[in-house]
């Protein structure tokens, strides 16, 4: 996972900078999770990653548990 876009906010992670962890959740461990119950057609194994980059907020966060405003560590 990497930053599309930043603000520029202070301390806020710089665009292009690789996502690590989400409030203190390891991305890899995320993006596993998120994958077991993101619904993949056939042979297209990057939809459920663009499932997750798209809709992440509806997806993978209510399914983890995590609040609605996110702890980016990059």
């Amino acid at each position: 996972m990497y930053v599309v876009r930043s603000r520029g906010d202070s301390g806020a992670p710089v665009s292009g900078s690789e996502i690590l962890a989400i409030n203190g959740v390891a991305t890899l461990l995320l993006i596993s999770r998120c994958l077991e119950h993101v619904s993949s057609d056939g042979g297209l194994r990057t939809r459920g990653f663009r499932l997750i980059e798209r809709d992440f907020t509806v997806t993978c966060g209510p399914l983890l548990g995590l609040p609605f405003q996110y702890v980016v560590t990059s």
